[in-house]
Formats: C-alpha cells, structure tokens, sequence
C-alpha cells in the first residue's frame, strides 16, 4: 500500500482478474455492511468489472450471476445493474486512485459497447441463457450511465 509504483500495477491489473472469473459474490455480515461496501470506489469497481466481457476460446461470455450473501442471516441477494454506482465518486483513501479508476471504467465500457454489438454466434452459452447473459441483456442505459461515470 505505501510504495505508489507496485500499487498502481496492482490496481491496472484489475481487468485481468475478472476476465477469469465468472460468478461474482460479495460477503456482507447484513445489508449495512453491504451499503458501506458500496461507498466505496474500489468495492463499486469490482462490482461493475465482474460483469466484464470475458473470453471463451473464440466466444465472449458475460456472467448473469452476481449476489451478495448475508453472512449474518445466511440469505442471498442478486445484484442487478441498478446496483452499479459511479466508483469516482465513491470514498477512496488516495484521490489519485480516482484517475485509475476513471481509465478502468473507459476500459469496462468499450468491453461493453464491443460485446454489445456481438452476434449471437460469438457468444458463448455454457449452462443455458440464465447463467450468461445475451448481448441485448445489456441494456443501452446502463452503457450511458457507466460512459457517464468514466
């Protein structure tokens, strides 16, 4: 954390880690721990980036499932692009995370955009329709509200 160099290559390493991931769950003790998570910009990142384009042999895939589990009462809760908050305006220790975040955000949005305009054949269904999410799943508000935020 003290050695800025090692910290931004840690931060802009970021994409790589969701591109090989494909479920995303957030441990929450209750849901206000959950909303403290989600003031902040790095936790506001990772939601949004887990729904990244990921690659899949010649196909792209976008994983539908993202949830929070409530450690306290042992419930779950999915999380749906209603959830995405802006991560530059979230809290951060050091103000200059926010330029990182901001070039990520430019990064998850192209992601999105390019994924959108896929044909069906270039995606990649593993476990059926519910588990993955289809190009027109991705609805052209929430590409306006995450080009908003970068």
């Amino acid at each position: 954390q003290r050695d800025r160099d090692t910290q931004k290559k840690a931060i802009l390493s970021i994409p790589a880690y969701f591109n090989q991931s494909c479920k995303f769950i957030s441990l929450s003790q209750d849901e206000e721990a959950f909303e403290k998570y989600m003031s902040r910009s790095w936790c506001r990142l990772e939601v949004i980036s887990s729904r990244s384009p990921k690659p899949f042999l010649e196909q792209w895939y976008v994983p539908a499932q993202q949830h929070v589990f409530f450690m306290g009462d042992k419930t779950t809760m999915p999380l749906s692009w209603d959830h995405f908050k802006n991560p530059v305006e979230g809290d951060v220790t050091d103000e200059r995370d926010k330029e990182y975040i901001a070039q990520l955000m430019t990064h998850y949005v192209e992601e999105l955009k390019r994924f959108k305009s896929l044909d069906e054949e270039s995606v990649y269904f593993q476990h059926g329709e519910t588990e993955f999410l289809k190009p027109g799943d991705i609805p052209q508000e929430v590409i306006e509200k995450l080009l908003d935020f970068a």
